[in-house]
């Protein structure tokens, strides 16, 4: 189970094992799991690591039930924190990253909302969209604004949660609407695009990648018609690379891209961005490869944009719609 993990991401566990011993706790719990990161990887959450103040929390919350157990015993991992490291290995394979890192298992802890150690993270003002955006930019450290002096109860939430959000936003451009909660399955594809373009060796996310990952999903295929091979074909790697890249940032046009596919969820009255209107998105940014790649196979943003409307509101396709 544990050939992925990196080096810090095992000792984590370890760690994680010493905080529930030290609480007297028969199991390992995600709270031990996130106490066990925070030892590890001490910036995992920013400059100043809460660790302190989180472990106090847990205690004051019920963490602690009793004497400290001998670390000679094997203490099993519960339920909730057996799949934080199922989930954590997921995200690391959704990110295009070959190992397990410290970050992905932050994340397959947030991915239970109502976990113990989910639920102390949101108490001190760290959501789960923030950390997912600065772990898909570096797995191994979440690189957060430094960590307030003041606890939850003496600091707003909401100005912390600003501050992440702002984080996220300016390293990712364009994208960073991608990292809303409502807009999970765009979310996806832009993941699945870093997969594409750490597979043809490429260090940034070019439109070609975003395309590649499109074309296989289903919404897309739905919508569209569109045949995966048929756009595979067009699509060659890169030289391989000696150096490893970590950060895979987007390139300039497909920030544009991105942008482009928020204006058409918009002006379609749509709340949430689709894999479809990264279509759209894509065939705006006209001079991008996958936009050229999309037209060579026959579909104009004309008719790209009457399968959308048509898709999201089946009676469009009889009655006819002016959205273009």
């Amino acid at each position: 189970m544990f050939e992925r993990y990196t080096e810090k991401a095992r000792r984590s566990i370890f760690f994680a094992r010493y905080e529930a011993s030290t609480f007297g706790s028969p199991e390992i719990g995600t709270e031990h799991l996130l106490l066990g990161l925070l030892r590890e990887d001490p910036a995992l959450l920013g400059a100043k690591p809460p660790l302190e103040p989180i472990r106090k929390w847990i205690v004051d919350h019920g963490g602690a039930r009793g004497e400290t157990i001998p670390t000679s015993m094997d203490l099993p991992l519960n339920q909730e924190c057996k799949r934080a490291l199922m989930l954590g290995a997921d995200e690391a394979t959704k990110m295009g990253h070959t190992r397990v890192e410290t970050g992905h298992l932050l994340l397959g802890i947030v991915d239970q909302e109502s976990c113990g150690g989910a639920t102390a993270l949101r108490e001190f003002g760290f959501i789960a969209d923030a950390l997912r955006a600065a772990v898909a930019s570096n797995p191994v450290g979440a690189a957060l604004p430094d960590f307030p002096a003041a606890s939850r109860a003496d600091s707003p939430g909401g100005h912390l949660q600003k501050a992440l959000l702002d984080k996220a936003g300016a390293h990712w451009g364009s994208a960073s609407a991608l990292w809303s909660s409502e807009n999970r399955e765009a979310r996806n594809m832009y993941l699945s695009a870093q997969g594409e373009a750490r597979k043809l060796n490429s260090p940034c996310v070019e439109t070609r990648h975003l395309l590649l990952a499109l074309v296989q999903g289903i919404a897309v295929k739905t919508c569209f018609g569109l045949d995966p091979a048929a756009f595979r074909q067009h699509i060659k790697p890169e030289p391989a690379r000696r150096e490893h890249v970590s950060a895979m940032p987007p390139t300039d046009e497909l920030k544009r891209a991105l942008a482009f596919a928020a204006e058409e969820a918009e002006r379609l009255g749509h709340k949430d961005l689709g894999p479809e209107h990264l279509v759209l998105g894509l065939l705006r940014e006209e001079a991008s490869e996958a936009s050229e790649i999309l037209r060579a196979n026959g579909l104009s943003l004309d008719q790209a944009r009457r399968a959308v409307a048509a898709f999201r509101d089946p009676r469009l396709e009889s009655e006819g719609s002016d959205y273009v």
